[in-house]
């Protein structure tokens, strides 16, 4: 009876984890001049330079897992590059997005981006 008792315990604090981490998404289509294209629990998305990018988000983003790639919001040809995203220390709803050229330069690149809490 212990044992049972025991795991479902386990079982439901491993369900209210997964529902809490689980609890807030967010995700955006940005295009290489910063603005949003589309988005889910995004506040707001702008250009801070050739190649970085800020994201802020409709909450706090602190404890949650960020990742993006390249890519565009309507059909046509982008650029290949690379992507590297971390959150603002200076804004917990915020995220610092890089995008690079194939040769590593800072460029002016569309992304996807997701978060998960």
């Amino acid at each position: 009876m212990r044992i049972a008792a025991f795991l479902f315990a386990a079982a439901a604090v491993g369900l209210a984890a997964t529902s809490a981490m689980a609890a807030f998404s967010g995700s955006a289509v940005v295009n290489s001049n910063g603005s949003l294209a589309r988005s889910v629990n995004v506040r707001s998305a702008k250009s801070l330079g050739e190649g970085e990018y800020q994201v802020l988000f409709t909450r706090s983003v602190t404890a949650c897992a960020y990742t993006a790639a390249i890519g565009v919001s309507t059909p046509s040809a982008e650029s290949a590059g690379t992507v590297s995203v971390v959150g603002r220390s200076d804004h917990n709803n915020g995220v610092y997005v890089e995008t690079f050229d194939t040769a590593g330069n800072p460029a002016k690149l569309g992304f996807y981006i997701i978060v998960a809490c």
